[in-house]
């Protein structure tokens, strides 16, 4: 008789019955989908300094924000004027604002380009609207904590 391990029974038969179920997931309303906050967020155009949000988003950057929400990694060859990089940054924000307990890390070749990013970040969540946007704790050149004392989000 051949033995099995019961740890990979167990991990076979969970695995099945996540593939016989079909499961309905609810919402919670009080929460932005993805595209909602997306719709929110603002951001300062590098090339002309002006604030935009993306309201109006090309289908490329639409595929890229649905891509976002599906896909638990994504490899984007991009080129610059994309707004790839924007896009990127309003999902650090969704996260960090919709998540509990999120920890969101930005990385770049350089120190400086991280911290370029983060501030992207920070001043995107700062003009969220007042029903999605959390209060800022503390910033630093390198670190943000945005949430409500209680939950040190």
């Amino acid at each position: 008789m051949q033995q099995t391990d019961p740890k990979t029974d167990i991990i076979e038969l969970a695995a099945k019955q996540l593939k016989a179920t079909s499961y309905i997931q609810t919402r919670d309303r009080s929460i932005p989908t993805w595209k909602e906050f997306l719709s929110n967020w603002h951001f300062i155009d590098q090339e002309t300094g002006e604030i935009r949000t993306f309201k109006n988003r090309w289908p490329g950057q639409d595929r890229f924000a649905d891509l976002m929400e599906k896909e638990p990694w994504i490899f984007a060859l991009k080129a610059r004027k994309l707004g790839f990089s924007e896009i990127e940054c309003a999902w650090d924000g969704y996260v960090a604002t919709t998540q509990p307990r999120a920890r969101v890390h930005l990385f770049s070749r350089r120190e400086d380009a991280a911290a370029d990013l983060k501030q992207r970040v920070e001043f995107g969540l700062k003009a969220l609207p007042d029903g999605l946007r959390l209060p800022v704790l503390s910033s630093s050149y390198l670190q943000l904590t945005i949430g409500h004392e209680t939950d040190k989000r």
